[in-house]
């Protein structure tokens, strides 16, 4: 591998996913110092972002209704999809000027 590391392969390996990238990621990061140093950073911030985010407690029954919804749309005859809730009405930047 003669190239630097894309930014996708940087930044999945930053979050963890070992698995990112073709052969050789490995090998290029120990010969290359300025990938090494990007992952670095990279991983220095997810660290970071990942400490300053507060722990927020799911609400009660949170973890029943997402297993329930599940069950329910694995049990579904073929050709049956799942019912969605209406779309919500978007207004962006725009205020007065909402469409769904």
């Amino acid at each position: 591998m003669t190239a630097h590391l894309d930014d996708d392969t940087l930044t999945a390996l930053a979050l963890g996913h070992r698995d990112a990238g073709a052969e050789g990621v490995a090998d290029h990061l120990r010969v290359c110092p300025a990938c090494a140093a990007a992952l670095a950073d990279l991983a220095a911030a997810v660290r970071g972002t990942l400490a300053a985010a507060p722990s927020i407690a799911p609400p009660d029954g949170f973890a029943g209704r997402v297993l329930a919804a599940g069950r329910a749309e694995r049990e579904m005859p073929a050709g049956v999809t799942a019912r969605r809730s209406a779309p919500r009405e978007w207004c962006g930047w725009a205020p007065g000027r909402c469409w769904s």
